[in-house]
């Protein structure tokens, strides 16, 4: 299970540092922080999760495809709403927002 104790930011789009909570079973905890952008920092944490839980590596990355999928989902979202408050984006979360549904459309 995942947990993001500190949240997200919602502007920076450049990268996705997170401090993240991982628990499985009753192993102890892992707490670490992290670029989910960073393949190097990526990487290095889906096997230190896969070897402390006895997990193959392709589930633990798997996961975290999934994970990164959703919060990248939730900024969209937190910055759709700060647009219907009437907040201007920056351009750089305009472009992101512009290739998101470029993308979502190409489905």
């Amino acid at each position: 299970m995942f947990a993001i104790p500190g949240g997200i930011r919602i502007e920076g789009l450049h990268s996705m540092r997170i401090t993240l909570k991982v628990e499985f079973k009753s192993y102890p905890a892992i707490r670490h922080t992290v670029d989910l952008y960073n393949d190097n920092q990526t990487n290095a944490m889906i096997k230190k999760i896969a070897e402390r839980f006895m997990l193959s590596t392709t589930y633990v990355g798997k996961a975290f495809i999934e994970l990164t999928d959703v919060l990248e989902q939730y900024r969209l979202e937190q910055l759709d709403k700060q647009n219907a408050k009437g907040l201007q984006p920056t351009k750089l979360s305009r472009e992101a927002i512009e290739l998101f549904q470029w993308k979502s459309h190409k489905r």
